[in-house]
């Protein structure tokens, strides 16, 4: 049996151990709730939206907004956001004009999100 004691070592959570990051934890229908209220209308005022959406394209071509991204995944273009931490990826986001969601929830950190994002984007 080993020997010792954890006593001296502070416990953080995965949800609290990204600290400023955003640290969301949730599950994947809970996400696709959040998303459709989201890009219905029902959680944000018209001009809060429009803020949100008025993204900003970076030399790399990237499109960032108000905590939101725009980015080209096949021939769609979703809006969303996504993170790592180790030994996990996420990507939540949906396809404005049809209104679908794509959530992917991964704990597998060593394939590149975009591409399990395509994988499950060209199933759909």
């Amino acid at each position: 049996m080993p020997q010792g004691s954890s006593d001296a070592y502070s416990y953080h959570a995965v949800e609290t151990a990204s600290g400023a990051a955003g640290a969301v934890v949730s599950t994947a229908p809970n996400l696709v709730t959040f998303l459709t209220a989201l890009e219905e209308g029902r959680l944000l005022s018209v001009r809060s939206w429009d803020q949100m959406t008025d993204f900003t394209t970076f030399a790399d071509r990237e499109r960032v907004g108000l905590g939101v991204f725009e980015f080209t995944v096949g021939e769609q273009t979703l809006v969303g956001h996504g993170g790592d931490f180790p030994g996990y990826q996420a990507l939540a986001a949906f396809e404005p004009t049809s209104g679908e969601v794509l959530v992917v929830l991964t704990n597998d950190d060593n394939t590149p999100l975009g591409h399990l994002v395509e994988i499950v984007a060209a199933t759909s």
